[in-house]
């Protein structure tokens, strides 16, 4: 899925092969749609230099013990941090250190991929760190009623059309739409899937958007017209 992302987006630019160009939206992507618990530790453990103690996790993230030693188990069964304690008894602090193959996420590529980027301080949807939510996932008709209360975005959506343009493929106008819908998710507003999905829809159904093919999206003549008339 993150390599068809990549995909999308190199072809919404007019390339038919990947470059790093193409790589931070990847990289947003996959911090956003991760556990919540998991990426607030890993961000803490970057800026930590790669290492860190239950302690640090608990007064840094203002969560329990427990709480911090089921994450940071859950990163060491995912292979991306080794795990020991700090003493030989049971209550002995626990400590993780990134392992070796992800140490480059402590460089300055990588700050560079996600350009300050953090789905823990743009996410007021998600739930709470430490709570697992019962309404995990989309919820069509929830998510629709937000939408409506948040307005939807239309011809006059400054932000809307500039992420529009950005993506835009400058030779044949075209917009990958998977690749729409994600910029929308990681967008200074982010929606959910659901909302961006039914954004697109809306403005198909009024014929300002065209879909010519799968994945494929281009503005309607009329409404191009239109904007560059304004212009």
């Amino acid at each position: 899925m993150l390599v068809n992302l990549a995909r999308g987006h190199a072809l919404s630019q007019g390339r038919t092969f990947i470059t790093m160009d193409d790589i931070p939206l990847v990289a947003r992507v996959v911090l956003s749609t991760a556990p919540m618990e998991r990426v607030a530790v890993f961000d803490l453990l970057i800026k930590n230099g790669g290492s860190l103690d239950v302690n640090t996790i608990s007064e840094g993230l203002r969560v329990s013990e427990p709480t911090a030693r089921r994450t940071m188990t859950e990163l060491f069964a995912l292979e991306l941090v080794d795990k020991q304690k700090t003493g030989e008894f049971d209550n002995s602090i626990l400590r993780i250190d990134i392992v070796e193959q992800f140490r480059w996420c402590l460089g300055r590529d990588f700050r560079h991929l996600i350009a300050g980027f953090s789905p823990t301080r743009i996410s007021s949807k998600s739930a709470s760190f430490g709570k697992r939510s019962s309404k995990r996932g989309d919820n069509v008709d929830g998510d629709f009623t937000k939408l409506k209360e948040k307005g939807t975005p239309h011809t006059d959506d400054i932000s809307f059309w500039q992420t529009y343009d950005l993506l835009e493929n400058k030779e044949n106008h075209t917009v990958s739409e998977s690749s729409l819908k994600q910029s929308l998710m990681l967008s200074a507003k982010p929606l959910t899937a659901s909302e961006a999905a039914q954004v697109i829809k809306e403005l198909v159904d009024a014929d300002v958007l065209k879909r010519v093919e799968y994945d494929v999206l281009v503005k309607n003549s009329p409404f191009s017209m239109s904007k560059n008339d304004e212009k």
